[in-house]
């Protein structure tokens, strides 16, 4: 069984960061005049007609949205990844996914850098569906990435998974058509 869970605290505080980063935009958004003096780029860029009426309220959008999600993942059950016997239910920032074992393609690890952190993801593919865990905002972190992988990948192939015992399939005469079928009422 294999149950990874995110962190609570890590999840509120990237809410915290948005909210940090919402604030002034919804202040150049509700003040435009005050930029209008500004000589970098991009602060006129929002002050601007363009800027002021389609980017910014995209860009508060955006961290009201993620804002929400990463609040919405840290009030609920916290489960990243949940293997059962049948399928591996995978629970990103947008919501849960359900992939059978025999649809899951190899998980990867994905890698970025950014200034002197590097940050890692798994990605589940399968059934047409895709899910990213970040594994910087679970319990675990990035300590025992590649056993987790490796446990995951055993699993898909078989090996620690249990059986479910299936029903003997046993052919009866009644099974055949329903009582009566073709018979002839007097």
């Amino acid at each position: 069984m294999i149950l990874l869970r995110y962190n609570a605290a890590k999840l509120l505080l990237m809410s915290g960061a948005l909210l940090f980063f919402l604030v002034p935009l919804a202040l150049m958004f509700l003040h435009p005049e005050e930029l209008e003096h500004s000589r970098r780029g991009f602060v006129r860029l929002l002050s601007s007609g363009y800027g002021h009426d389609v980017v910014l309220p995209v860009l508060i959008g955006f961290c009201l949205l993620f804002m929400w999600r990463c609040a919405a993942t840290a009030m609920g059950r916290l489960v990243a990844i949940e293997a059962e016997a049948d399928a591996i239910h995978v629970t990103d920032l947008w919501g849960t996914k359900r992939i059978a074992w025999a649809k899951l393609a190899p998980v990867r690890i994905e890698r970025s850098r950014a200034l002197t952190s590097t940050h890692h993801r798994l990605i589940f593919r399968g059934g047409g569906r895709a899910a990213k865990v970040p594994v910087g905002l679970t319990e675990s972190g990035d300590s025992a990435l590649q056993a987790l992988v490796a446990r995951i990948e055993a699993m898909r192939r078989g090996a620690g998974r249990p059986e479910t015992p299936r029903e003997p399939y046993a052919y009866t005469p009644a099974a055949a058509g329903p009582a009566g079928f073709g018979r002839k009422r007097s």
